[in-house]
């Protein structure tokens, strides 16, 4: 990678190894190369074309529906059962400017405290995830429109849960409060 943005045109160019894309930009790349059955399974149950990207509430809308019938992917309904490779997705339901946010989980879940988890993503933003988000020192991360360093990075999120485990808020670093009101999903892609 020489060089990546957030933006919300997928421009990805492997020669000059350019990777400029949203949250879900990232995300539904990324599934069309590790598990392609993943990513064609929301392309068709929404029915969006090829040359547009899912928002995160159809990723929501999926991962609601999963029963294990869906191809490609597995439903995930506990916080704790959360793996490397797996996908977090919101959806602001008082939208303030952006409609929701879609990761790539990085770590498996560490318990921070009693329905509290600690996590490592990977993901596509403009606001990097807390003070030891690989974005502030990686200088291929370009500015996005806000002037601070975007596009492909990894930092950590902070999930709360319900006593039964399902995750009910999403603290944008493990120093910030929650994002606000969100409808939440979770689902595992298989190849």
């Amino acid at each position: 990678m020489t060089a990546t943005r957030y933006q919300a045109a997928l421009r990805v160019d492997l020669s000059r190894g350019t990777y400029f894309y949203d949250c879900v930009g990232f995300v539904t790349y990324a599934l069309g190369h590790v598990a392609p059955q993943a990513r064609t399974t929301i392309m068709t149950k929404f029915n969006i074309a090829p040359n547009r990207i899912p928002s995160p509430a159809r990723y929501v809308d999926l991962f609601g529906q999963l029963d294990g019938t869906q191809p490609g992917w597995q439903p995930v309904h506990r916080v704790a059962d959360l793996q490397p490779g797996d996908v977090v997705a919101w959806t602001y339901t008082n939208p303030h400017g952006a409609n929701g946010h879609a990761l790539v989980v990085g770590s498996a879940p560490k318990a921070v405290g009693t329905s509290q988890y600690v996590i490592t993503v990977w993901d596509s933003t403009a606001t990097p995830h807390g003070p030891h988000d690989t974005r502030l020192t990686n200088p291929k991360n370009l500015p996005g429109g806000n002037g601070k360093p975007s596009g492909l990075g990894s930092g950590q999120v902070v999930l709360d849960t319900t006593a039964g485990g399902s995750l009910t808020r999403v603290h944008w670093s493990p120093t910030t409060s929650s994002v606000g009101p969100a409808t939440y999903g979770m689902g595992r892609p298989v190849s």
